[in-house]
């Protein structure tokens, strides 16, 4: 069976991400893009169980907090 890897949720005006809106793709996932987006925080723990994630793509949102627990 395949596996996503690569996951771009660029440019789709997110402006809030859940801890647990990447559940099932934990052990897979290995290049996000959350770039041009509204996200305006990334709270602690939302990707603590991304253990393959290399790439992680934030650029161009309006981030202000990045909770020190967040990865």
């Amino acid at each position: 069976t395949k596996k996503l890897r690569h996951l771009n949720l660029g440019k789709n005006l997110i402006i809030d991400i859940k801890k647990d809106s990447f559940k099932g793709l934990e052990s897979n996932l290995e290049y996000l893009d959350l770039s041009q987006n509204k996200l305006l925080s990334i709270k602690s723990f939302y990707f603590e169980n991304i253990f393959n994630l290399k790439t992680l793509n934030l650029n161009e949102n309006q981030l202000t907090t990045i909770d020190k627990f967040a990865f």
